[in-house]
């Protein structure tokens, strides 16, 4: 019945490389952590042949191969004599070289041109961690050495964006990835996670300058927003211990950046309004207001550039609160000469 599920499969959707084409392909091309030209000829050969984009070739080898390694594990574990399940972990040594040069070699060789998506950097690390706690044997544990290896080169290279880094590893401990998988496991996502808290905290400080409507399109950003708001919030985190002055140089930047001003308004704003209506997060909220080198950073940004009438009567509030804090805030001409005119604000 599979099988006539999959004939039926290749009747209506036609897969660029059908199971039999991948494991010719991978009796006959010699493969190792260093075969990128033999790979990509055939690709390239294969998409000639027939008629598939190169790019769908590609993916579909890479798929193919965290697959069918995930068999020749299965066995391996099934496997009661040595010699059989040596040999499985043979073959599924010799796809995780081809994993390394689809995933690595090949995008460093010829650029974007070919590169996983995040499912298959995920079902990678999914397969990685189902038997990252077998070492029983000299054989499982070169294993697990060699999967390790690959998987801190695919984090390196920092493929793609960090979103699907969020979805792979997560930022907090016990995301996806449980205690049974072994204290080997544990370490190395905890090392991920680590360097993972640093990309986004670099990538939350960028968007500043980058992004309108940071409050909305980051720290409220319907996918991982969450995330973002609670490594802002983090005090001991590396937004604040780690990165404060990459995070300070975006704030002190030239005048005239209007995305800058706007953003620094709303991070004010909303500062304030945590503090002044005791909502979540009020206490980092003053612990932030009270930090003298980016609380005075952030107000210069708001002031950088002359304000109507109705964004002055808000940060007036905010700067009441600064003040109080003891930070100094210095006033432009046209900042007075608006607050003269409007009414006393009151609030219920």
């Amino acid at each position: 019945m599979e099988y006539l599920r999959y004939q039926f499969h290749l009747a209506e959707a036609p897969c660029a490389v059908t199971w039999k084409e991948f494991d010719s392909f991978v009796e006959h091309v010699e493969i190792n952590s260093a075969s990128v030209q033999p790979v990509l000829a055939w690709v390239e050969q294969h998409s000639e042949t027939g008629g598939a984009p190169k790019d769908e070739v590609y993916s579909e080898v890479l798929s193919a191969s965290i697959k069918r390694r995930l068999v020749h594990l299965e066995k391996a574990a099934d496997a009661v004599p040595g010699r059989e399940m040596n040999l499985e972990l043979k073959n599924a040594a010799k796809l995780l070289d081809l994993i390394e040069v689809l995933m690595i070699k090949i995008p460093e060789s010829i650029g974007d041109t070919f590169s996983p998506d995040s499912s298959q950097i995920s079902k990678l690390f999914d397969q990685i961690e189902q038997y990252f706690a077998w070492r029983s044997t000299p054989a499982y544990r070169s294993a697990r050495r060699n999967e390790e290896r690959l998987l801190k080169r695919i984090f390196k290279t920092d493929l793609g964006s960090i979103e699907p880094w969020l979805e792979i590893v997560g930022l907090k401990d016990g995301y996806r990835h449980h205690p049974e998988y072994g204290d080997e496991w544990k370490a190395l996502i905890k090392n991920f996670r680590e360097t993972l808290r640093d990309r986004c905290s670099l990538w939350l400080i960028s968007q500043l300058l980058k992004k309108a409507e940071f409050l909305r399109n980051v720290l409220r950003d319907e996918k991982h927003g969450y995330l973002y708001m609670e490594l802002f919030f983090d005090l001991e985190g590396p937004v604040w211990n780690k990165h404060q002055r990459q995070l300070l140089s975006s704030l002190r930047i030239k005048t005239g950046n209007t995305i800058l001003q706007t953003n620094g308004y709303e991070i004010l704003s909303w500062l304030e309004s945590l503090v002044t209506d005791n909502r979540e997060y009020v206490n980092e909220a003053r612990s932030i207001l009270q930090k003298t080198d980016f609380a005075t950073a952030l107000w210069k940004a708001c002031v950088s550039e002359p304000l109507n009438p109705k964004a002055v009567g808000s940060l007036r509030d905010a700067r009441d609160i600064l003040v109080s804090f003891g930070i100094e805030c210095e006033t432009p001409a046209w900042w007075c000469r608006i607050v003269k005119g409007l009414p006393k604000k009151t609030r219920e």
